[in-house]
């Protein structure tokens, strides 16, 4: 009966230490497995003794069995058919060709080396076919290799990693099934696996259905999807011991086919889960290795891994990549990089602690050998692997330059003028990324590079897309809370000093730090506005060669710099300029209060009326637009006044308000001679708040000095006040 308090122990230690190993693992770059298992079995009984996973009894399978259930789940969730389908030749060849080629090959080794049955070699062969994206996204993310390369590494991780759980989870029913003698043996097996199939592909429906028809709360659809999991895991262990796993991983398949709605949430929420658990099973698991077992493999150890490394992969690359274009030392980079990862692990360890309970089936087999033979892999392939690609893709001429590339969240005028400029400049063109079909559809047309999908899900664009190039990011959204998430989500793969994001405020430099993006260009309105002020007219970018180290142009501000074949963006406050700079600058060829002017009206009113100018403004403004609800436009017009005047000083006041039947921004223009007085009405949409500040910073300008006053009460008419309007918006 093992000591609950011990165990508790255990099992606290694990999960906080294994979470821990991870943040370092990823503050230094280094391969996250390396840490793990390091960590874990330096905790081990074997050394500093602080885990025990022998503490935790018969409790261990159980705890395992689950976590694994969920990390299944969760890679059935990511899996893109669609993208296996979009895929090149060579990719689909390693997802079977390779994958059996792999399979079988291994198997042989471990059978001629080891002398086990087909059974037992198959089943320990299983489990190192997969390369899992935990180690593949890391390697890649450092030694930048060429984008073809990269994309077939990148798809293989992706997609393989269910590929062979399935494998192993079927060679296991077939394993734990010879308990049954002749015949029972293949029902058992048969069993097991409908019971697996048909429960998986229930239960995977029965949550999209639920998540279809929003019969769970918003709040809730994360717990609801993680329950879920571990109750299919349940039933299917009740109907049949061992069917959890398959049940689990065909109910993700199923949820990430349909794609509901709140799939990406879910996969958010369930990714997160899978790094707590990760964490915690291999310090649990590592701990519990026996490092003299890897010793007593010996020479027949040695060979075998041989085989799996140095005769099975290249002649895997070898068949999948015949009659393709790919060159000798793509290939052979190809033949030496496929380093094992956590799913082959933890796969391991669970059918060996579960092989442990099935006497008939393991008679005469020590059923942790799996287990060892499994991690031989995993650690050889990493530490060799790993540390050995950087240098094996410089000496093979296989690395790309540090990537100069820029990629554009947003499709629209604004955006695609500054994609414009960066690949004019940089000789790499940016790639706008956008889920507005209609823009994107504009931004092709005019010759730039853009994508339809979801800045928030920066793994799955890298899968489906060439970004190897993009190496600054550029969130050009109208929601600055929108841009900082992803910037956080992309600062894994970008540099974070190479991420930037228009916003309404300045961010602090902890927030840089912790990857939110630098926020830039605060001084602009959103940049929807921008675009619609470039498309009318009223706003205009301009490219500015420096020729002497002088001042921008008066009323511009500047947004990219070129310099030395880089792009960068400045500021007015952070820009100073040098000889032979390239700069984009944006200035304002028109004015919001001119803008607004035009559709409204001029009035001039006698002394006598001035008391109540909103009366005289208010039956113009009727006649003007007469669905407007004036009796409201009053009452809120007065609440206004109450709470704050109107009056800014020197005889000027200016009354506004938001009107929703309005479709644009609308001012109107009472001025008394006699009084020197000047009322401007400003009403605008609910949409246009931008544009309502803006024109009230306008009208501030233009009556900040008396000459200018003096002008708009002089002026002869409508057309006159306009032109006055527009000159000082920009003087």
């Amino acid at each position: 009966m093992p000591d609950s308090h011990h165990a508790l122990l255990t099992l606290a230690r694990a999960l906080s230490f294994g979470l821990i190993f991870i943040v370092l693992s990823r503050k230094l770059r280094m391969p996250t497995l390396v840490f793990l298992l390091g960590g874990g079995i330096l905790c081990g009984p074997q050394f500093l003794g602080i885990l025990d996973p022998d503490s935790l009894g018969d409790f261990l399978p159980v705890i395992v069995s689950l976590a694994v259930g969920v990390i299944l789940f969760e890679g059935g969730l990511t899996l893109d058919i669609k993208g296996y389908f979009g895929g090149s030749r060579v990719i689909k060849r390693m997802l079977t060709f390779g994958v059996l080629i792999t399979w079988l090959g291994s198997a042989s080794a471990v059978k001629f080396f080891f002398g086990l049955d087909w059974g037992m070699a198959l089943l320990s062969a299983s489990l190192v076919i997969v390369t899992g994206p935990t180690v593949i996204a890391p390697l890649l993310k450092r030694i930048r290799i060429q984008p073809r390369l990269h994309h077939i590494l990148q798809w293989e991780g992706v997609l393989i990693d269910v590929i062979g759980v399935f494998i192993a989870l079927l060679c296991f029913e077939w394993v734990t099934a010879q308990s049954g003698a002749g015949g029972q043996a293949f029902l058992n097996f048969g069993m097991r696996a409908i019971t697996g199939l048909i429960t998986g592909v229930a239960g995977g429906w029965a949550i999209y259905l639920a998540l279809k028809w929003r019969l769970v709360p918003d709040n809730l659809v994360n717990a609801f999807a993680l329950a879920m999991a571990i109750l299919l895991f349940g039933i299917a262990e009740t109907l049949r011991s061992e069917a959890g796993l398959l049940t689990v991983t065909i109910a993700g398949l199923v949820v990430g086919w349909k794609r509901p709605v709140d799939l990406q949430r879910i996969r958010e929420f369930k990714g997160e889960i899978t790094e707590l658990l990760i964490g915690m099973l291999f310090m649990l698991l590592s701990a519990r290795l026996d490092l003299a077992r890897f010793g007593a493999f010996g020479l027949a150890g040695v060979f075998a891994l041989a085989v799996v490394l140095l005769i099975v992969r290249p002649l895997s690359i070898i068949v999948c990549t015949w009659g393709s274009s790919l060159n000798w030392r793509e290939r052979v980079f190809l033949s030496w990089v496929a380093p094992r990862g956590i799913v082959a692990g933890s796969m391991a360890s669970l059918f060996s602690l579960a092989l442990a309970r099935h006497a008939g089936a393991t008679e005469g087999f020590d059923a942790r050998f799996i287990e060892t033979f499994a991690y031989s892999v995993i650690v050889s392939t990493v530490i060799l692997q790993g540390f050995s690609a950087g240098w094996l893709a410089w000496a093979l001429r296989l690395l790309q330059p540090a990537p100069t590339g820029w990629l554009v969240l947003g499709s629209h005028r604004f955006a695609r003028a500054l994609a414009g400029f960066v690949g004019r400049h940089t000789g790499t063109p940016a790639i706008l990324l956008d889920r507005n079909q209609r823009e994107a559809a504009q931004a092709a047309r005019d010759g730039l590079s853009v994508l339809v999908g979801d800045a928030l899900d920066p793994e799955r664009l890298l899968a489906q897309h060439d970004l190897v190039h993009a190496g600054h990011l550029l969130a050009l959204t109208d929601n600055s809370d929108l841009n900082e998430l992803a910037c956080h989500r992309w600062s894994e793969l970008i540099a974070r000093d190479h991420l930037y994001r228009w916003s309404t405020d300045h961010a602090s430099a902890r927030e840089r730090r912790a990857g939110q993006g630098d926020p830039i260009w605060t001084e602009l309105p959103r940049p929807s506005l921008v675009s619609e002020e470039l498309v009318s007219s009223e706003s205009a970018t301009e490219e500015i060669t420096v020729e002497t180290p002088a001042p921008l142009p008066l009323h511009s501000l500047p947004l990219l710099l070129a310099r030395d074949g880089r792009v960068t963006p400045v500021t007015a406050a952070g820009y100073e300029p040098r000889k032979g700079d390239h700069v984009l600058v944006i200035r304002r060829t028109g004015s919001y209060l001119a803008a607004a002017l035009s559709a409204g009206a001029l009035i001039d009113v006698p002394g006598d009326t001035m008391q109540a100018p909103y009366t005289a403004l208010l039956e113009a403004l009727q006649k003007k637009h007469p669905a407007l609800n004036i009796p409201d436009l009053q009452a809120e017009l007065k609440a206004r006044a109450d709470s704050f005047p109107f009056d800014i000083g020197h005889g000027v006041s200016v009354p506004h308000a938001y009107a929703p039947q309005l479709t644009g921004r609308v001012c109107l223009l009472a001025r008394d001679r006699e009084t020197n007085s000047l009322t401007f009405l400003v009403l605008s949409p609910h949409s246009d708040a931008d544009g309502h500040l803006a024109t009230l910073g306008e009208i501030a300008r233009a009556c900040s000095q008396a000459e200018r006053r003096h002008h708009l009460l002089l002026a002869r008419n409508l057309a006159a006040v306009i032109a006055h309007a527009s000159e000082y918006a920009h003087a």
